[in-house]
């Protein structure tokens, strides 16, 4: 997690539906980001919060993007499950 935002969005919209809870867990994540999680959610887990945080693929061996169409193709492949 690099800066956050996509994660304190998901957090706003969660808030709206008055979860008992909300636990953010992510595998690395900057300083800031984490100071920001854990202002807005009740707990993070993050399994590394390196000082020295860059980015998120430095962590990774193979850290491959992903294309929109991907992302959709695979949204589609879950409601189908559903």
């Amino acid at each position: 997690m690099a800066t956050g935002l996509t994660v304190l969005l998901a957090i706003m919209v969660l808030k709206k539906q008055h979860p008992k809870s909300i636990v953010v867990a992510v595998p690395v994540s900057s300083m800031e980001a984490a100071e920001k999680i854990r202002r807005e959610a009740d707990e993070l887990v993050a399994l590394d919060v390196p000082p020295d945080f860059c980015s998120v693929s430095e962590h990774y061996e193979e850290f491959a993007q992903l294309e929109d169409e991907d992302v959709i193709r695979l949204l589609r492949a879950a409601e189908k499950r559903e």
